[in-house]
């Protein structure tokens, strides 16, 4: 059946596996693994999951700047 809502699934990732891949994004960077032509998508996704652990209260970001993720 076809319908014009696409269907949303809920799914449940802890918070450490969440950490870990925010974790594996700064190693990757900091050791070259990204492509200039990447780095926007790359930059994204780290501020998307970055902000959504700080609103889960997973991480606290620093106190000079609550909005922007730390350098990797």
């Amino acid at each position: 059946m076809s319908t014009d809502n696409q269907d949303t699934k809920q799914v449940v990732v802890p918070s450490k596996e969440l950490l870990t891949a925010l974790s594996s994004i700064q190693l990757a960077s900091s050791r070259g693994a990204f492509r200039p032509e990447e780095f926007v998508e790359i930059g994204t996704a780290y501020q998307k999951l970055y902000q959504f652990l700080v609103e889960l209260n997973v991480i606290t970001p620093p106190q000079s700047d609550q909005t922007a993720p730390p350098s990797a």
